[in-house]
């Protein structure tokens, strides 16, 4: 990858995890008081799809290679794992655990599906057919 697509790709990620975690901070102080933990958690992971998705076709405007498309959703998925629980458990103060449980689909966690968008977003979106 070109040292611009590089700049370009971390500055799309870090739009990404500004909004996500303002999707967060909304499920839990708005949506969660008012519709309960599970349809809160159903519609903040419906709208992070929504937010990933679209900021990823704006940073992809341009068509990449399969090995770039590749390398763009390991570096985003890797910054998203990494910032999760770095900034879960060291800021956040969560036990492990707790940022493990977060993966489990079988209890209704939905954040699995949510990193699976982001992962599939440069294949979306990165295509050199539009």
């Amino acid at each position: 990858m070109t040292p611009a697509l590089w700049r370009r790709m971390l500055l799309a990620w870090v739009v990404m995890a500004v909004a996500m975690t303002a999707n967060g901070i909304f499920r839990v102080k708005v949506l969660a008081p008012r519709w309960g933990d599970v349809w809160a958690g159903v519609a903040s992971a419906a709208s992070g799809v929504a937010l990933i998705q679209m900021i990823a076709r704006q940073a992809l405007q341009h068509p990449t290679s399969a090995p770039q498309r590749m390398q763009i959703a390991a570096l985003w998925l890797l910054l998203t794992l990494t910032f999760e629980f770095t900034f879960g458990h060291y800021v956040d103060r969560k036990s492990w655990s707790e940022l493990l449980a977060n993966y489990n689909l079988a209890r209704g966690r939905l954040w699995p599906i949510v990193l699976a968008s982001l992962t599939a977003a440069p294949f979306v979106w990165g295509r050199k057919h539009r």
